[in-house]
């Protein structure tokens, strides 16, 4: 039998674990106003966050404003909401005090993406290893998809996850809460009820937690050589084709159960392919190729997208117009993926080309982030006086 939890209730309504949630839902929102207006009186928005949590009074919305934006490198356009900030501070609550420490450590160990600690760098580090050291087996493989999977996973399906190991009834009482507000207005005006929002902090959580039950069957009771997901896109490497249609088939059924399915292609599923020989087919997996000897390269549409952000700075440069933190931010991140995917040669020569200093990006980032410290600061100063007088300081 499972292990289960209770009487977590204490870590949600805990102040400290509230003011970190504060912190933490403040992360990269601290110009707008209901943030800014949180952190000025960090005593009284603890105690309200916890009133109203004790009494029940929070509620989050009905009916979520839902708006379309085109997402990450691949510019796919999704759904997208937006939780106020008390909204997060909660959301954050849940799933740093409570979800991320019982579920975290039961996740399988390549399950990536949007889980502290677990990106594609590392993903690919692992992807080299294996494949340098089972070369001989590296011979068949095939990626999948989940087709829609944030809007089509069952809510039933994610609270029977949760509460087979949470037995604390208010803890899940906010988990309900959370799951039940899923309807989105969309641009046109219609409601439309999904599986998870997809703009939540918790949505990425819920869903890992349901899709586990598949890592651990791929792994636990197949052993298949090499299995990779990032959320909802699967890899599967194996030397015998049989065996990976056998788990293909398998997991299906599983999402079924779930609401889930596989996308498929002009009505079929993809097929498992070979490798054709040692040097050539590249593999694309989540924004970078692998090679059967382990050779990592990074993924044309991303190498594109930096050779066009490096153009715009090189133009912005040649009109003696200011590259903002922003711009030398977006370029640094860029030169991280092309260096943990071997690539840096190309990304100093076709991205910089000799022209963009890279330390003259990285100083602009810290001159920016030193002069929001120093703010910050002079805030924090303005408030202790207010509040403990001069005679204390």
């Amino acid at each position: 039998m499972a292990k289960s939890y209770n009487n977590l209730w204490q870590r949600m309504i805990d102040p400290d674990n509230i003011e970190a949630a504060i912190y933490a839902a403040a992360k990269g929102k601290r110009k707008k106003r209901e943030v800014q207006r949180a952190l000025a009186d960090m005593p009284a928005t603890v105690e309200r966050i916890k009133g109203m949590l004790e009494r029940d009074e929070w509620r989050p919305p009905e009916v979520r404003e839902g708006r379309l934006y085109s997402d990450g490198i691949a510019r796919k356009e999704r759904l997208l909401v937006k939780p106020d900030f008390d909204e997060q501070v909660v959301h954050h609550l849940l799933i740093d005090q409570v979800i991320a420490p019982i579920f975290g450590p039961t996740f399988y160990r390549w399950s990536c993406g949007s889980i502290p600690g677990r990106g594609q760098e590392g993903m690919a580090k692992y992807v080299t290893r294996m494949t340098r050291k089972h070369a001989r087996r590296i011979r068949n493989h095939v990626e999948h998809d989940i087709a829609q999977c944030f809007d089509t996973i069952l809510v039933e399906s994610i609270h029977d996850a949760i509460a087979a190991k949470i037995r604390d009834k208010r803890v899940m009482h906010i988990v309900d809460l959370v799951l039940g507000s899923n309807a989105i207005r969309l641009p046109d005006g219609t409601i439309k009820r999904t599986g998870v929002p997809i703009g939540l902090y918790t949505s990425p959580w819920f869903v890992n937690i349901v899709l586990s039950k598949i890592d651990h069957f791929v792994k636990d009771e197949k052993a298949i050589l090499l299995f990779l997901r990032f959320i909802d896109d699967m890899e599967f490497v194996d030397a015998n084709k049989r065996k990976i249609d056998r788990i293909v088939d398998e997991i299906e059924r599983l999402l079924a159960k779930d609401g889930m399915r596989l996308k498929k292609k002009g009505g079929a599923r993809p097929c498992v392919k070979s490798f054709k020989t040692a040097d050539g087919w590249k593999v694309r997996y989540t924004g970078f190729h692998f090679t059967k000897k382990g050779a990592l390269q990074v993924h044309d549409s991303v190498f594109l997208r930096a050779q066009r952000a490096g153009a715009r700075m090189r133009r912005k440069m040649a009109a003696k117009k200011r590259v903002t933190a922003f711009d030398a931010s977006k370029m640094i991140s860029y030169g991280g993926r092309f260096r943990a995917f071997g690539s840096y040669n190309a990304f100093t020569t076709r991205v910089l080309c000799g022209k963009i200093k890279y330390f003259a990006l990285r100083q602009k980032i810290a001159d920016r982030d030193r002069r929001r410290n120093k703010s910050l600061k002079i805030r924090e100063l303005i408030e202790t006086i207010k509040t403990k007088g001069t005679s204390n300081l």
